[in-house]
């Protein structure tokens, strides 16, 4: 009989080929194809969710496997969802009841504009896991890395550059995750600073709203044996 409190093994290769698939041959703003730029995130969320261990902690915490592979699946499938609509109904086809309803979470609405949408979206990952406080920050890391500095031919509006700068600093109070999470913040810093030298951010950006920041059960004291070396 099933043991209603494991999750399900999840198939990587099969929600990949779901995604290609899925998205075929759109292209992102950064000019990359969609579906590889969703994939990179992916990796990237799972990348930086480990970093936050040392090496062999694992081996003693296996929960640890296991919720890296929930933040690379609620990356895939939450922007799969983002950018084809795909029902809620759909991502629990493909997944399991906490990878779609963290997507619910990772994905602002579109429908309204950017002064009400990243205030309300940022403030809806209160909501979250720490997996999924992660996962936003991957996914505004892996737009601006991809952007790059010269954004000349990108396929960008100064308006999605702007959205993308006041994310990064409202989701800077996430990179205590690890240093891994606060060097990849740095270099996206870097990148949105250029984008200012260019004139193309020409406004100043909000100051940061966020009063909460990781699962408060985290203290100091308890990640003395979890930070990398």
């Amino acid at each position: 009989m099933e043991n209603k409190n494991t999750r399900p093994r999840l198939s990587r290769s099969e929600n990949t080929r779901f995604v290609r698939e899925l998205l075929n041959s759109r292209i992102a703003d950064c000019g990359k194809p969609l579906a590889s730029f969703v994939i990179d995130t992916a990796d990237l969320t799972e990348e930086v969710f480990r970093s936050r261990y040392r090496s062999g902690y694992e081996i003693l915490h296996p929960e640890i496997s296991e919720l890296a592979e929930v933040a690379w699946h609620t990356a895939l499938l939450s922007l799969a969802q983002q950018y084809t609509g795909l029902p809620f109904e759909t991502v629990m086809l493909r997944s399991h009841i906490e990878v779609a309803g963290a997507a619910l979470i990772l994905n602002p609405d579109m429908r309204m504009p950017s002064d009400q949408r990243v205030p309300r979206y940022t403030n809806q990952l209160a909501q979250g896991t720490d997996v999924v406080k992660i996962a936003a920050l991957c996914r505004v890391l892996s737009s601006i890395l991809s952007l790059t500095e010269d954004i000349r031919v990108r396929h960008v509006t100064a308006d999605q550059l702007y959205e993308l700068a006041w994310l990064l600093k409202e989701l800077k109070i996430f990179t205590g995750w690890s240093q891994k999470a606060l060097d990849k913040w740095m270099d996206c810093a870097d990148i949105v600073n250029s984008w200012v030298l260019q004139k193309r951010v020409q406004r100043t950006l909000p100051k940061p709203s966020l009063y909460f920041s990781l699962d408060p059960e985290i203290r100091v004291n308890n990640l003395r044996d979890l930070f990398e070396d």
